[in-house]
């Protein structure tokens, strides 16, 4: 049932899907944002305040941790058991320039 949930949500802005998320059990700060077209399948999950994570990323965890003003940049693909990342990090699927 919450993957069906999970999938639905990836169709609703930030402002629905977060509160609905928060519903479920998942710890999510304030200010944190989760773009359209996010799949964001999980165990637990624990994302800090002020975080972006892009459009169309795909995430399924178990156990993951994001600290204070993180983002996970668009088109990321991220399949993890437990990873945590600090403060200020940003995950791109290819380097910046």
């Amino acid at each position: 049932m919450r993957k069906i949930i999970n999938l639905i949500l990836i169709f609703f802005p930030s402002f629905i899907q977060v509160p609905v998320r928060r519903i479920f059990g998942q710890q999510i700060g304030k200010g944190t944002r989760i773009k359209f077209g996010t799949i964001l399948l999980s165990s637990n999950i624990n994302i800090g305040n002020n975080v972006t994570i892009g459009p169309f990323c795909f995430i399924r965890t178990e156990k993951i941790f994001i600290d204070d003003h993180s983002s996970i940049k668009a088109l990321c693909i991220i399949s993890t058991r437990i990873v945590q990342l600090g403060k200020y990090v940003h995950v791109a699927p290819l380097p910046q320039v």
